[in-house]
């Protein structure tokens, strides 16, 4: 299932600009760069991440963990916008990062939420 994500995103590092009818950038290769280290920090991660490539040149991960829908998506300067909302209680979480090393700082313990 691993090589399946791995595959998608190499698939998305070939978007060229125009690639939804007319519109969205080729993705960016900080935002690509990032989107292949967080694939590369936890296998388990890999498993259940859907992605996406946004019009903005950037990659747009979403996943479920534990009642939790989490979005992450790289931007194309580098920057990192990370979006949670719990089923359940809808208690909501939005930030933006400059970087996935601030990203997973921010995160400490709680971490495998995104991971």
């Amino acid at each position: 299932m691993a090589q399946t994500r791995l595959e998608r995103l190499y698939e998305l590092s070939h978007l060229t600009d125009g690639w939804h009818d007319g519109e969205g950038l080729a993705i960016g290769p900080k935002a690509m760069e990032s989107a292949a280290a967080l694939l590369a920090l936890n296998p388990a991660f890999v498993d259940k991440a859907r992605i996406y490539p946004g019009l903005e040149g950037s990659v747009l991960f979403e996943f479920d963990e534990d009642g939790t829908d989490v979005t992450i998506e790289m931007h194309a300067d580098g920057s990192i916008a990370f979006h949670s909302v719990a089923l359940f209680t809808a208690e909501e979480r939005t930030a933006t990062f400059e970087s996935l090393d601030a990203l997973l700082a921010e995160l400490g313990p709680a971490r495998h939420l995104a991971l």
